[in-house]
């Protein structure tokens, strides 16, 4: 699911207002961080983690991200992202997409959003559902070795 229930989203929100982590003033997690910036690592519990920087009251929305510190988890398992991303970007590497990958995508799009989505072959559409999982799915480290699937060309649908 994309985005948390309105219950869920308040749970992890009165989490983030609690923790020593959170900056009230720019309503992040650590310094806010701007672009490529370094995280700050702090020690939590005898571990190291990475302050994320991130505007808690946006990403506290988001059913595909977690707290740095696990204090709440996503709604979608690593893995489960992992695995997303690798078939949106096998998919947005073919220069043919084929039915089955158009069904496939319109099912992800329906798990992040829980709700179903009527599937269309038109290229522009296809495209752009590409484009929003891509946006919606959080680049991971495990993921460089699947950068060289990346295109700008953009893939023409077949039925």
């Amino acid at each position: 699911m994309l985005f948390v229930k309105h219950e869920e989203y308040q749970r992890r929100m009165s989490i983030c207002r609690e923790c020593k982590f959170y900056n009230a003033t720019t309503k992040s997690c650590g310094p806010l961080i701007f672009g490529k910036e370094v995280e700050t690592e702090v020690k939590y519990k005898r571990k190291t983690i990475k302050l994320c920087g991130c505007v808690m009251p946006i990403k506290a929305k988001q059913g595909v991200f977690g707290c740095p510190a696990q204090k709440w988890m996503p709604l979608l398992s690593r893995e489960q992202v992992i695995e997303m991303r690798k078939l949106v970007l096998e998919i947005q590497g073919k220069k043919v997409i084929q039915i089955s990958d158009v069904n496939t995508l319109f099912d992800l799009k329906g798990k992040l959003y829980d709700r179903k989505f009527k599937v269309t072959t038109c290229t522009p559409c296809v495209n752009k559902v590409i484009r929003e999982l891509l946006s919606y799915l959080p680049e991971l480290e495990t993921l460089e070795d699947t950068k060289d699937v990346l295109t700008t060309d953009e893939p023409e649908v077949t039925e």
